[in-house]
């Protein structure tokens, strides 16, 4: 996978869920080494934190496929975000 431009997100913020391991992790690699600020969400919040760790990134414990924990993850990242 070919890293964004890191001219275009340097004032971007990006939500990954499933950030905690495989491909959603790279992809928040791939963003924050890019400039982004990277959110991820996961099930498992340990795994999130040690990718957070990794990259700075802010992780909250959510799970996608359930809409109203889904939303309510997302207020939470409006509310945190830097």
């Amino acid at each position: 996978m070919t890293a964004p431009n890191p001219q275009s997100l340097q004032r971007e913020h990006v939500v990954i869920t499933g950030g905690g391991s495989g491909v959603g992790a790279e992809i928040a690699h791939s963003f924050a080494q890019a400039g982004a600020a990277v959110t991820i969400l996961g099930r498992r919040l340990e795994s999130l934190k040690e990718v957070a760790e990794d990259i700075g990134a802010l992780a909250f414990s959510a799970n996608a496929t359930d809409r109203a924990l889904l939303d309510a993850a997302l207020e939470r990242v409006r509310d945190a975000q830097v």
